[in-house]
């Protein structure tokens, strides 16, 4: 069962300004001893947000550990994607950049990471590349 616990970042509302501004938060989270399957909120964001990219640094969590980094829609109306940006590997302190297309998010949703592999100790970041378009009214139109 995916045991689900809060950053300190997550309690911090995301800069929304002026539409289409690029922008860029760091969020982070400090392990302690923190068991697989422990799910992070590592942030929020408004719906009308688009992640442009996702860039992790991380101590040496944990031998064999790695973290799935995705969303969880705070609505409950979607089905949350704890994969959509993919993996981490953290056994060994590193930097990975994950680029892929831009998704855009119509709905309000959480940046989630996901514990996989072990017992974790140590800082995992991410700074997130992002812009805020506000949310779209296709639908009004049709």
């Amino acid at each position: 069962m995916l045991k689900r616990t809060l950053s300190a970042t997550a309690l911090t509302a995301v800069y929304n300004g002026a539409h289409g501004n690029a922008s860029r938060t760091t969020l982070f989270h400090e392990f302690a001893a923190t068991p697989a399957d422990t799910q992070v909120v590592l942030g929020k964001f408004p719906a009308g947000s688009t992640i442009d990219s996702l860039t992790v640094f991380n101590d040496a969590l944990a031998a064999g550990s790695s973290v799935e980094l995705g969303v969880s829609y705070t609505s409950g109306e979607l089905a949350d994607d704890l994969t959509m940006f993919g993996t981490a590997a953290t056994e060994n302190e590193g930097t990975a950049k994950i680029e892929k297309r831009p998704v855009n998010f119509q709905e309000d949703f959480e940046l989630v990471a996901t514990l996989k592999g072990g017992v974790a100790t140590g800082n995992f970041t991410v700074r997130v590349d992002y812009r805020f378009d506000g949310q779209s009214h296709a639908d009004y139109y049709s």
